[in-house]
């Protein structure tokens, strides 16, 4: 139980930590009459927008594999018998990733400030760019 607490705790300052850095909260402290007040400010509309940017990249690299699958399954219709699986294989890759990231992104538009860094690093982890190259044509060259 105590682990979970300290898990919690960690959790919750990492958020913290996070949204100080990007703007969401910021802290203030001010002494009067011998009295320390803090406040805590927090920045809805600076929330927003990073989420609207972060979620336009998101769509971009959909958009993005979208192109790469039109172009696959344009060089599948044309390619020979053996290059042919390779391509489709490929092709479904690609559009297994793009359902990954649009299933992210709902979870992403979803999620409290608090959750938004690991929400963030979970959608980066399924855009990597680790496709492999293209095959090679019968002839050895690359297309």
């Amino acid at each position: 139980m105590m682990r979970f607490l300290g898990y919690v705790c960690l959790l919750a300052l990492a958020a913290g930590a996070w949204g100080w850095y990007a703007g969401w909260f910021s802290f203030e402290s001010s002494e009067r009459e011998g009295t320390t007040r803090f406040t805590i400010d927090v920045h809805k509309d600076e929330f927003a927008r990073d989420l609207e940017s972060y979620e336009e990249k998101v769509h971009e690299a959909v958009r993005a594999i979208d192109r790469q699958i039109a172009e696959l399954r344009s060089r599948s219709r044309s390619a020979n018998a053996k290059a042919r699986p390779e391509l489709e294989q490929q092709i479904e890759a690609l559009e297994d990733k793009k359902d990954a990231a649009s299933q992210s992104l709902r979870e992403l538009q979803n999620a409290a400030p608090e959750e938004l860094p690991a929400r963030k690093k979970r959608v980066d982890e399924v855009l990597k760019d680790d496709a492999p190259p293209p095959p090679e044509d019968a002839d050895g060259g690359r297309r």
